[in-house]
C-alpha cells in the first residue's frame, strides 16, 4: 500500500499536468494546417501587359479620339504610304480658335494626332500637339489639349503619369517612365508661337 507522501506527490502532478493542459491553447495542441498558396488567375493581367495591349491594335488607337474631332485625315486609317518605311496614320487638324490671316498672328490654334510604327501590327509610338501660333488665344488651345490628353490616356487604357497635367499647365518639357513605355511632355518654339507635344514611347 502506497504511502500518503507518495499519494501526495501522485496528486500533486496530476493537478499540475491538468492545470497545463488546460492552459495551452488550441494551437499549441494542434497546429493548424497552412493554407495552399493561390495561383495568379490566367485573366489576371500586369499594367505592362495592359500597356501592351493597346498598342497592338492600331486601328483602335488611330480612331481613339475621332469623335472628339480628330477623326482620320486618310484611308484606310493605317498603311505604308509609297516610299515610306513606316506604318503611320494621322488625324484632321481640330482647329480651337481661329484665324482669318489678316495680319500677323491671326492665324488658327490647332491641336493634331499622329501613330507610327516600323510594323503593321502594332505602334511604336503616337503623339497629340496642340499648335499655339498665336499667342493671345492660348489659353483655350491648352485647356482643350489638357482634355484630350486625359480622355485619350482613359480611351486607351493606359494610366496618365502623375505630373503630366501640371506639366502642360506650366508649359515646361518633363519625361515620365511608365511600365508601358515613356511618356514625355516637350515644348517646341516657333517662328511665331510655340507647340506643346504629348508624345508616348511604347516599352520594348
Amino acid at each position: 500500500m502506497a504511502s500518503p507522501h507518495i499519494k501526495y506527490l501522485a496528486l500533486v502532478a496530476a493537478m499540475m499536468f491538468a492545470v497545463f493542459v488546460s492552459c495551452a491553447s488550441p494551437d499549441d495542441q494542434v497546429p493548424a494546417p497552412k493554407a495552399p498558396m493561390s495561383e495568379p488567375s490566367e485573366t489576371e493581367t500586369s499594367a505592362a501587359e495592359v500597356g501592351h495591349s493597346a498598342f497592338a491594335e492600331p486601328e483602335r488607337l488611330c480612331l481613339a479620339l475621332e469623335d472628339e474631332g480628330l477623326p482620320p485625315a486618310l484611308s484606310p486609317t493605317w498603311k505604308r504610304f509609297e516610299g515610306d518605311t513606316k506604318y503611320s496614320c494621322v488625324a484632321d487638324d481640330l482647329e480651337v480658335t481661329p484665324g482669318g490671316y489678316n495680319y500677323v498672328g491671326d492665324v488658327p490654334n490647332v491641336i493634331e494626332y499622329y501613330a507610327e510604327s516600323d510594323t503593321a501590327d502594332r505602334v511604336d509610338l503616337f503623339s497629340l500637339t496642340a499648335s499655339i501660333f498665336n499667342e493671345q488665344q492660348a489659353g483655350p488651345v491648352v485647356s482643350r489639349f489638357q482634355e484630350l490628353t486625359q480622355t485619350l490616356f482613359e480611351r486607351l487604357n493606359l494610366p496618365m503619369p502623375d505630373g503630366l497635367s501640371a506639366a502642360i499647365d506650366r508649359g515646361q518639357s518633363d519625361t515620365f517612365n511608365m511600365e508601358y513605355g515613356t511618356v514625355a511632355l516637350t515644348r517646341e518654339s516657333y517662328n511665331m508661337g510655340h507647340g506643346l507635344v504629348v508624345r508616348v514611347d511604347r516599352a520594348e
